[in-house]
Protein backbone atom coordinates (compact mmCIF):
# COMPACT_ATOMS: atom_id res chain seq x y z
CA UNK A 1 0.00 0.00 0.00
CA UNK A 2 2.75 2.43 0.97
CA UNK A 3 4.67 1.72 -2.26
CA UNK A 4 1.48 2.29 -4.31
CA UNK A 5 0.84 5.65 -2.62
CA UNK A 6 4.45 6.73 -3.22
CA UNK A 7 4.23 5.71 -6.88
CA UNK A 8 0.97 7.62 -7.32
CA UNK A 9 2.46 10.70 -5.65
CA UNK A 10 5.38 10.71 -8.10
CA UNK A 11 3.30 10.17 -11.25
CA UNK A 12 3.31 12.79 -14.02
CA UNK A 13 -0.18 14.02 -13.19
CA UNK A 14 0.49 14.21 -9.46
CA UNK A 15 3.78 16.06 -9.88
CA UNK A 16 2.19 18.63 -12.20
CA UNK A 17 -0.68 19.06 -9.74
CA UNK A 18 1.81 19.60 -6.92
CA UNK A 19 3.65 22.17 -9.03
CA UNK A 20 0.40 24.02 -9.79
CA UNK A 21 -0.50 24.02 -6.09
CA UNK A 22 3.00 25.25 -5.19
CA UNK A 23 2.57 28.19 -7.52
CA UNK A 24 -0.81 29.01 -6.06
CA UNK A 25 0.48 28.94 -2.48
CA UNK A 26 3.59 30.94 -3.36
CA UNK A 27 1.63 33.89 -4.73
CA UNK A 28 2.52 37.04 -2.84
CA UNK A 29 1.23 40.60 -3.06
CA UNK A 30 3.20 42.99 -5.22
CA UNK A 31 5.74 45.11 -3.42
CA UNK A 32 7.80 48.08 -4.52
CA UNK A 33 11.55 47.49 -4.28
CA UNK A 34 14.53 49.66 -5.16
CA UNK A 35 17.70 48.33 -6.75
CA UNK A 36 19.46 48.58 -3.38
CA UNK A 37 16.88 46.23 -1.86
CA UNK A 38 17.38 43.48 -4.42
CA UNK A 39 19.37 40.28 -3.95
CA UNK A 40 20.24 36.88 -5.38
CA UNK A 41 18.55 33.76 -3.99
CA UNK A 42 20.37 30.43 -3.66
CA UNK A 43 18.63 27.18 -2.76
CA UNK A 44 21.42 25.46 -0.86
CA UNK A 45 22.09 21.74 -0.64
CA UNK A 46 20.92 19.91 2.46
CA UNK A 47 24.09 20.47 4.48
CA UNK A 48 23.51 19.03 7.94
CA UNK A 49 26.99 17.62 8.43
CA UNK A 50 28.04 17.26 4.79
CA UNK A 51 31.35 19.01 4.04
CA UNK A 52 30.67 18.78 0.30
CA UNK A 53 27.38 20.68 0.67
CA UNK A 54 29.18 23.38 2.66
CA UNK A 55 31.91 23.52 0.01
CA UNK A 56 29.35 24.15 -2.76
CA UNK A 57 27.80 26.99 -0.78
CA UNK A 58 31.18 28.58 -0.06
CA UNK A 59 32.24 28.32 -3.71
CA UNK A 60 29.04 29.95 -4.97
CA UNK A 61 29.40 32.85 -2.54
CA UNK A 62 32.96 33.43 -3.74
CA UNK A 63 31.84 33.45 -7.37
CA UNK A 64 28.82 35.74 -6.93
CA UNK A 65 29.18 39.28 -5.54
CA UNK A 66 26.38 41.28 -4.00
CA UNK A 67 23.64 40.42 -1.54
CA UNK A 68 22.58 36.78 -1.35
CA UNK A 69 19.77 35.11 0.54
CA UNK A 70 20.54 31.42 1.13
CA UNK A 71 17.55 29.12 1.55
CA UNK A 72 18.21 26.30 4.05
CA UNK A 73 16.06 23.82 5.91
CA UNK A 74 17.27 25.43 9.13
CA UNK A 75 19.74 28.10 10.23
CA UNK A 76 22.02 25.37 11.59
CA UNK A 77 22.20 23.26 8.40
CA UNK A 78 25.03 25.27 6.82
CA UNK A 79 27.46 27.90 8.08
CA UNK A 80 28.08 31.26 6.42
CA UNK A 81 31.83 32.01 6.48
CA UNK A 82 32.68 35.18 8.38
CA UNK A 83 33.91 36.95 5.25
CA UNK A 84 30.36 36.92 3.81
CA UNK A 85 28.30 37.86 6.87
CA UNK A 86 27.90 41.47 5.79
CA UNK A 87 26.13 40.53 2.53
CA UNK A 88 24.68 37.04 3.01
CA UNK A 89 21.60 36.07 4.98
CA UNK A 90 20.28 32.58 5.74
CA UNK A 91 16.53 32.19 5.32
CA UNK A 92 15.10 29.15 7.07
CA UNK A 93 12.52 27.37 4.87
CA UNK A 94 11.66 24.15 6.72
CA UNK A 95 10.03 21.55 4.52
CA UNK A 96 10.44 23.55 1.30
CA UNK A 97 11.94 20.51 -0.41
CA UNK A 98 11.14 17.51 1.77
CA UNK A 99 7.60 18.02 3.05
CA UNK A 100 4.18 17.57 1.41
CA UNK A 101 2.59 20.72 -0.03
CA UNK A 102 0.37 21.59 2.92
CA UNK A 103 3.31 21.25 5.36
CA UNK A 104 5.55 23.52 3.31
CA UNK A 105 2.94 26.21 2.69
CA UNK A 106 4.63 28.81 4.92
CA UNK A 107 8.00 28.23 3.26
CA UNK A 108 6.42 28.45 -0.21
CA UNK A 109 4.88 31.80 0.71
CA UNK A 110 8.31 32.96 1.94
CA UNK A 111 9.80 31.88 -1.38
CA UNK A 112 7.10 33.75 -3.32
CA UNK A 113 7.82 36.95 -1.38
CA UNK A 114 11.55 36.60 -2.03
CA UNK A 115 10.99 36.27 -5.75
CA UNK A 116 9.38 39.72 -5.76
CA UNK A 117 12.80 41.25 -5.09
CA UNK A 118 15.15 38.59 -6.47
CA UNK A 119 17.67 39.38 -9.19
CA UNK A 120 18.35 35.68 -9.79
CA UNK A 121 17.43 32.25 -8.47
CA UNK A 122 20.00 29.47 -8.32
CA UNK A 123 19.47 25.83 -7.37
CA UNK A 124 22.39 23.77 -6.06
CA UNK A 125 22.17 20.83 -8.46
CA UNK A 126 24.86 18.32 -7.38
CA UNK A 127 23.29 14.83 -7.44
CA UNK A 128 19.71 15.71 -6.54
CA UNK A 129 18.13 16.72 -9.85
CA UNK A 130 17.43 13.42 -11.60
CA UNK A 131 15.10 11.80 -9.07
CA UNK A 132 17.57 9.04 -8.22
CA UNK A 133 17.47 9.81 -4.50
CA UNK A 134 13.92 11.16 -4.40
CA UNK A 135 11.51 11.94 -7.24
CA UNK A 136 9.49 14.24 -5.01
CA UNK A 137 12.52 16.21 -3.86
CA UNK A 138 13.76 16.70 -7.43
CA UNK A 139 10.27 17.73 -8.52
CA UNK A 140 10.10 20.27 -5.68
CA UNK A 141 13.28 21.96 -6.92
CA UNK A 142 11.91 22.15 -10.46
CA UNK A 143 8.64 23.53 -9.11
CA UNK A 144 10.56 26.42 -7.54
CA UNK A 145 12.15 27.17 -10.91
CA UNK A 146 8.65 27.49 -12.39
CA UNK A 147 7.61 29.90 -9.63
CA UNK A 148 10.76 31.98 -10.19
CA UNK A 149 9.99 32.12 -13.90
CA UNK A 150 6.52 33.52 -13.25
CA UNK A 151 8.26 36.41 -11.50
CA UNK A 152 10.63 36.80 -14.49
CA UNK A 153 13.62 35.90 -12.32
CA UNK A 154 16.62 34.46 -14.25
CA UNK A 155 17.27 30.86 -13.17
CA UNK A 156 20.24 28.52 -13.06
CA UNK A 157 20.96 25.03 -11.75
CA UNK A 158 24.58 24.77 -10.61
CA UNK A 159 26.66 21.93 -12.05
CA UNK A 160 24.83 18.64 -11.53
CA UNK A 161 25.17 14.97 -12.40
CA UNK A 162 22.62 13.13 -14.49
CA UNK A 163 21.98 9.42 -14.18
CA UNK A 164 21.73 6.98 -17.08
CA UNK A 165 18.37 5.96 -15.61
CA UNK A 166 16.67 9.11 -14.29
CA UNK A 167 13.02 9.29 -13.30
CA UNK A 168 10.92 9.61 -16.47
CA UNK A 169 8.66 12.09 -14.74
CA UNK A 170 11.62 14.27 -13.78
CA UNK A 171 12.97 14.14 -17.35
CA UNK A 172 9.68 15.60 -18.60
CA UNK A 173 9.68 18.30 -15.95
CA UNK A 174 13.27 19.30 -16.63
CA UNK A 175 12.47 19.62 -20.33
CA UNK A 176 9.62 21.97 -19.39
CA UNK A 177 11.92 24.39 -17.55
CA UNK A 178 14.94 24.04 -19.87
CA UNK A 179 13.77 26.88 -22.10
CA UNK A 180 14.22 29.49 -19.37
CA UNK A 181 16.69 27.87 -16.94
CA UNK A 182 20.43 27.63 -17.41
CA UNK A 183 21.10 23.92 -16.85
CA UNK A 184 24.72 23.07 -16.10
CA UNK A 185 25.99 19.50 -16.42
CA UNK A 186 29.07 19.05 -14.27
CA UNK A 187 30.79 16.46 -16.47
CA UNK A 188 30.77 15.28 -20.11
CA UNK A 189 28.94 12.05 -19.30
CA UNK A 190 26.07 13.92 -17.64
CA UNK A 191 25.74 16.38 -20.53
CA UNK A 192 25.63 13.50 -22.99
CA UNK A 193 22.92 11.76 -20.97
CA UNK A 194 20.88 14.96 -20.68
CA UNK A 195 20.98 15.40 -24.44
CA UNK A 196 19.94 11.79 -24.95
CA UNK A 197 16.95 12.49 -22.70
CA UNK A 198 15.83 15.49 -24.71
CA UNK A 199 17.56 18.39 -22.95
CA UNK A 200 19.84 19.60 -25.76
CA UNK A 201 20.68 23.00 -24.29
CA UNK A 202 22.45 21.67 -21.17
CA UNK A 203 25.85 23.34 -20.88
CA UNK A 204 29.08 21.67 -19.83
CA UNK A 205 30.71 22.97 -16.67
CA UNK A 206 32.55 21.23 -13.84
CA UNK A 207 31.61 21.07 -10.18
CA UNK A 208 31.47 24.51 -8.58
CA UNK A 209 33.85 23.35 -5.80
CA UNK A 210 36.75 23.22 -8.29
CA UNK A 211 36.61 27.04 -8.40
CA UNK A 212 37.43 27.48 -4.71
CA UNK A 213 40.96 26.96 -3.36
CA UNK A 214 40.50 28.82 -0.06
CA UNK A 215 42.30 27.28 2.92
CA UNK A 216 41.70 27.51 6.67
CA UNK A 217 43.91 26.86 9.71
CA UNK A 218 43.91 23.26 10.92
CA UNK A 219 43.19 22.03 14.46
CA UNK A 220 46.51 22.04 16.36
CA UNK A 221 46.69 18.27 17.00
CA UNK A 222 45.98 17.41 13.38
CA UNK A 223 48.43 19.99 12.11
CA UNK A 224 51.15 18.67 14.44
CA UNK A 225 50.54 15.09 13.24
CA UNK A 226 50.80 16.14 9.59
CA UNK A 227 53.98 18.12 10.20
CA UNK A 228 55.51 15.21 12.12
CA UNK A 229 54.86 12.85 9.21
CA UNK A 230 56.33 15.39 6.80
CA UNK A 231 59.48 15.77 8.89
CA UNK A 232 59.81 11.97 9.07
CA UNK A 233 59.51 11.88 5.26
CA UNK A 234 56.59 9.44 5.51
CA UNK A 235 53.86 9.38 2.91
CA UNK A 236 50.31 10.09 4.09
CA UNK A 237 47.21 8.55 2.57
CA UNK A 238 43.77 9.89 3.47
CA UNK A 239 41.17 7.14 3.85
CA UNK A 240 37.47 8.00 3.90
CA UNK A 241 34.96 5.24 4.68
CA UNK A 242 31.57 6.18 3.29
CA UNK A 243 28.53 5.87 5.51
CA UNK A 244 26.36 5.80 2.39
CA UNK A 245 28.11 2.67 1.14
CA UNK A 246 28.06 1.31 4.70
CA UNK A 247 24.26 1.30 4.59
CA UNK A 248 24.39 -1.23 1.76
CA UNK A 249 27.32 -3.51 2.62
CA UNK A 250 29.85 -4.42 5.30
CA UNK A 251 33.15 -2.71 4.53
CA UNK A 252 35.64 -3.80 7.20
CA UNK A 253 37.02 -6.80 5.29
CA UNK A 254 37.49 -4.62 2.20
CA UNK A 255 39.46 -2.07 4.19
CA UNK A 256 41.58 -4.80 5.72
CA UNK A 257 42.87 -5.42 2.21
CA UNK A 258 43.31 -1.71 1.49
CA UNK A 259 45.14 -0.95 4.75
CA UNK A 260 47.40 -3.97 4.25
CA UNK A 261 48.42 -2.59 0.86
CA UNK A 262 49.21 0.81 2.40
CA UNK A 263 51.27 -0.78 5.20
CA UNK A 264 53.51 -2.44 2.63
CA UNK A 265 54.47 1.04 1.46
CA UNK A 266 55.08 2.36 4.99
CA UNK A 267 52.30 4.95 4.74
CA UNK A 268 50.72 6.82 7.57
CA UNK A 269 46.95 6.83 7.31
CA UNK A 270 44.72 9.81 7.98
CA UNK A 271 41.20 8.48 8.59
CA UNK A 272 39.04 11.30 7.27
CA UNK A 273 35.20 11.35 7.50
CA UNK A 274 33.48 13.70 5.07
CA UNK A 275 29.82 13.41 6.11
CA UNK A 276 29.05 13.45 9.84
CA UNK A 277 25.34 12.93 10.48
CA UNK A 278 22.73 10.29 11.19
CA UNK A 279 21.79 7.65 8.62
CA UNK A 280 24.92 7.83 6.43
CA UNK A 281 27.58 8.84 8.96
CA UNK A 282 31.16 8.49 7.70
CA UNK A 283 32.56 8.89 11.21
CA UNK A 284 30.73 5.79 12.41
CA UNK A 285 32.03 3.71 9.50
CA UNK A 286 35.51 5.24 9.57
CA UNK A 287 35.86 4.64 13.32
CA UNK A 288 35.04 0.95 12.82
CA UNK A 289 37.97 0.66 10.44
CA UNK A 290 40.24 2.83 12.60
CA UNK A 291 39.52 0.82 15.76
CA UNK A 292 40.20 -2.47 13.99
CA UNK A 293 43.14 -1.63 11.73
CA UNK A 294 45.01 1.50 12.85
CA UNK A 295 48.45 1.67 14.45
CA UNK A 296 50.17 4.29 16.60
CA UNK A 297 51.19 6.36 13.56
CA UNK A 298 47.65 6.88 12.25
CA UNK A 299 45.19 9.68 12.99
CA UNK A 300 41.40 9.77 13.13
CA UNK A 301 39.58 13.07 12.50
CA UNK A 302 36.56 13.03 14.83
CA UNK A 303 35.02 16.44 14.21
CA UNK A 304 33.60 18.15 11.17
CA UNK A 305 36.20 20.18 9.30
CA UNK A 306 35.52 23.19 7.12
CA UNK A 307 36.12 22.80 3.37
CA UNK A 308 39.10 25.14 3.77
CA UNK A 309 40.60 22.86 6.41
CA UNK A 310 40.22 19.86 4.12
CA UNK A 311 42.06 21.82 1.42
CA UNK A 312 44.83 22.59 3.93
CA UNK A 313 45.30 18.84 4.47
CA UNK A 314 45.61 17.99 0.77
CA UNK A 315 49.20 19.27 0.19
CA UNK A 316 50.42 16.77 2.81
CA UNK A 317 48.81 13.83 1.01
CA UNK A 318 50.29 11.41 -1.46
CA UNK A 319 46.91 9.90 -2.19
CA UNK A 320 43.23 10.09 -1.22
CA UNK A 321 40.97 7.04 -1.06
CA UNK A 322 37.34 8.06 -0.74
CA UNK A 323 33.70 7.11 -1.07
CA UNK A 324 32.67 10.79 -1.26
CA UNK A 325 33.02 12.71 -4.50
CA UNK A 326 33.64 16.18 -3.09
CA UNK A 327 36.60 14.92 -1.09
CA UNK A 328 37.99 13.64 -4.39
CA UNK A 329 37.31 17.01 -6.03
CA UNK A 330 39.13 18.92 -3.29
CA UNK A 331 42.10 16.57 -3.71
CA UNK A 332 42.16 16.67 -7.51
CA UNK A 333 41.90 20.48 -7.47
CA UNK A 334 45.41 20.57 -5.97
CA UNK A 335 46.85 17.81 -8.15
CA UNK A 336 46.58 15.00 -5.58
CA UNK A 337 45.41 11.64 -6.99
CA UNK A 338 42.10 10.46 -5.56
CA UNK A 339 40.63 6.99 -5.95
CA UNK A 340 36.85 7.20 -5.63
CA UNK A 341 34.22 4.55 -4.99
CA UNK A 342 31.51 5.43 -7.51
CA UNK A 343 27.90 5.63 -6.31
CA UNK A 344 24.77 6.80 -8.16
CA UNK A 345 26.60 6.96 -11.51
CA UNK A 346 28.01 10.41 -10.71
CA UNK A 347 31.74 9.71 -10.66
CA UNK A 348 32.42 8.30 -14.15
CA UNK A 349 32.13 11.72 -15.77
CA UNK A 350 34.42 13.32 -13.18
CA UNK A 351 37.29 11.07 -14.20
CA UNK A 352 36.58 11.58 -17.91
CA UNK A 353 37.65 15.18 -17.31
CA UNK A 354 41.12 13.93 -16.33
CA UNK A 355 41.23 10.87 -18.59
CA UNK A 356 41.91 8.71 -15.52
CA UNK A 357 39.14 6.08 -15.52
CA UNK A 358 41.27 3.70 -13.44
CA UNK A 359 40.72 5.92 -10.39
CA UNK A 360 36.97 5.18 -10.38
CA UNK A 361 36.04 1.90 -8.71
CA UNK A 362 32.63 0.34 -8.10
CA UNK A 363 31.83 -0.39 -4.44
CA UNK A 364 30.87 -4.02 -4.92
CA UNK A 365 32.11 -7.08 -3.06
CA UNK A 366 35.86 -7.33 -3.56
CA UNK A 367 36.46 -3.62 -4.14
CA UNK A 368 39.19 -3.65 -1.48
CA UNK A 369 41.52 -5.68 -3.68
CA UNK A 370 40.94 -3.35 -6.63
CA UNK A 371 41.51 -0.22 -4.54
CA UNK A 372 44.61 -1.80 -2.99
CA UNK A 373 46.04 -2.63 -6.42
CA UNK A 374 45.49 0.88 -7.77
CA UNK A 375 46.94 2.43 -4.61
CA UNK A 376 49.98 0.17 -4.82
CA UNK A 377 50.59 1.11 -8.45
CA UNK A 378 50.50 4.78 -7.54
CA UNK A 379 52.76 4.33 -4.53
CA UNK A 380 55.16 2.15 -6.54
CA UNK A 381 55.82 4.85 -9.10
CA UNK A 382 52.74 5.87 -11.06
CA UNK A 383 52.03 8.85 -8.81
CA UNK A 384 54.11 11.31 -10.85
CA UNK A 385 52.45 10.47 -14.15
CA UNK A 386 48.97 10.61 -12.62
CA UNK A 387 49.73 13.95 -10.98
CA UNK A 388 50.95 15.15 -14.37
CA UNK A 389 47.68 14.14 -16.03
CA UNK A 390 45.68 15.91 -13.32
CA UNK A 391 47.72 19.12 -13.61
CA UNK A 392 47.42 19.09 -17.41
CA UNK A 393 43.62 18.91 -17.21
CA UNK A 394 43.15 21.32 -14.29
CA UNK A 395 43.27 24.69 -16.13
CA UNK A 396 40.32 23.69 -18.32
CA UNK A 397 38.51 22.12 -15.35
CA UNK A 398 38.91 25.33 -13.34
CA UNK A 399 37.75 27.47 -16.26
CA UNK A 400 34.60 25.39 -16.65
CA UNK A 401 33.93 25.52 -12.91
CA UNK A 402 33.96 29.31 -12.97
CA UNK A 403 31.00 29.19 -15.40
CA UNK A 404 28.80 28.29 -12.44
CA UNK A 405 26.89 31.31 -11.15
CA UNK A 406 27.13 33.30 -14.37
CA UNK A 407 23.38 33.90 -14.36
CA UNK A 408 23.62 35.60 -10.96
CA UNK A 409 26.75 37.53 -11.94
CA UNK A 410 25.01 38.84 -15.05
CA UNK A 411 21.70 39.70 -13.37
CA UNK A 412 20.90 43.35 -12.78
Amino acid sequence: MRRWVKKLASSDVSLMAISWLDGLIARAPSVETSESDRFHVLLAATGDGNIGDQAMLDAFLRLVPGRVKVLCSSHEALQIPAEFLDRVQVVSVPGLIGAPGFRRAASLRTFGRLMKSAMSFTVTGADVMDGTYSVLHSAARISLLRIARRHRVPCEVLGFSWSATPSKSIVKQLRDVSGYTRLLARDPRSRERLREHGVPNAELVTDVVFSDLTKDDLPPKLNAWLEQAKEANQRIVAVNVSGLIGRKMAQLSEYETIVAALRKHDCRILFLPHVLRLNDDDLLETRKVFDALSNENDFLVESMLSPGQVRSIVPFLTLTLTGRMHLAIMSLAQGTPAVTLATQGKVEGLYELFELPQLRISPVSGFGAEVGDVASQLLDGDEASVRGAIMTALPRVMELSSENGRTARGAV
